[in-house]
């Protein structure tokens, strides 16, 4: 997979010092093409995870579904001034030779998740015209055990990051944070898939966005954040209705087809992620190795 890098312009913003204000760096979008140069966007994130004698590895991590048939892609990163982002000023990996190919997908062909091992593209990226992203710190810690998910009530509130639609702000280069309630217990496997239901307003272009649990203190903030899974899908409901012209009895009858949001997400269970990784590390440990140890 090759990568080039490219810088946008300086838009002085906020400071970043609480955890919501840290979501909104989070997420990264992903603008992919296909082979026949249609377009997509979908949402990705960097989960970091410590692996044995080895170190830390980070993880680009989106659905298959977002990246699959993908060809070339801009990944969009905000660039990092010390201890802050400066908001607005952006650059890409701009990456080709089949881009989607270069993912390892969960080993269960069901679960939609995807993930990229991508600790080589930031030394890159900081050796080139000092590209240092600012990228909100997330790691599979903040993966709730069992036990932890056992005590999830069932009506749970959570927050999704990503690009509904393809939306996000497009001065500040930021996605869009989305507030719901968990729709079926996180501890119960939704019709016996290892998955559960969100209520909440979920379309496309949130595929991959992460979804995190969190306790609201006393002045509005949040805290408590815990990752539970990753958005795959959307229900929604297609109406159809009937434009018949009368009365001849041989009529074409034209359908139009409506489809509606039901308000409900499908979110794969964080633990999925996890076993991604490590069937991904078990596949590219030696070539990671060589790569980020040797270099």
């Amino acid at each position: 997979m090759a990568c080039d890098f490219r810088k946008s312009s300086l838009i002085v913003g906020m400071i970043v010092d609480t955890p919501a204000k840290k979501l909104l760096f989070s997420t990264i979008r992903i603008e992919g093409t296909n082979k026949d140069g249609d377009g997509s966007i979908g949402t990705g994130f960097m989960l970091e995870h410590e692996i044995p004698g080895y170190g830390k590895e980070i993880f680009l991590v989106t659905n298959k579904h977002v990246v699959e048939g993908m060809e070339k892609a801009k990944l969009h990163f905000t660039r990092r001034i010390g201890d802050q982002p400066a908001i607005g000023n952006t650059f890409a990996f701009s990456c080709d030779a089949g881009f989607g190919t270069t993912f390892h997908g969960h080993p269960d062909s069901k679960v939609d998740i995807a993930v990229l091992p991508v600790s080589y593209l930031f030394k890159v990226a900081k050796k080139r015209a000092d590209r240092d992203a600012f990228l909100m710190e997330l790691s599979t810690k903040i993966i709730p055990s069992e036990e932890e998910v056992q005590k999830l009530d069932t009506i749970s509130p959570v927050l999704f990051v990503g690009y509904p639609n393809g939306l996000y702000d497009a001065k500040h280069m930021i996605p869009i944070i989305r507030r719901g309630t968990t729709a079926t217990p996180v501890e119960l496997d939704y019709n016996g898939q290892p998955v559960f239901l969100i209520d909440a307003s979920v379309f496309p272009g949130s595929s991959g966005s992460p979804v995190f649990s969190y306790t609201e203190t006393w002045l509005g903030g949040m805290r408590d954040l815990r990752l539970l899974g990753i958005i795959s899908s959307v229900y929604t409901q297609t109406e159809t209705g009937e434009l018949s012209v009368m009365p001849a009895p041989t009529q074409k009858i034209i359908q139009v087809k409506i489809q509606q949001m039901l308000d409900l997400g499908v979110v794969v269970k964080a633990h999925l992620i996890v076993e991604a990784i490590l069937d991904c590390w078990k596949h590219t440990s030696g070539e990671l190795r060589r790569f980020n140890h040797g270099s």
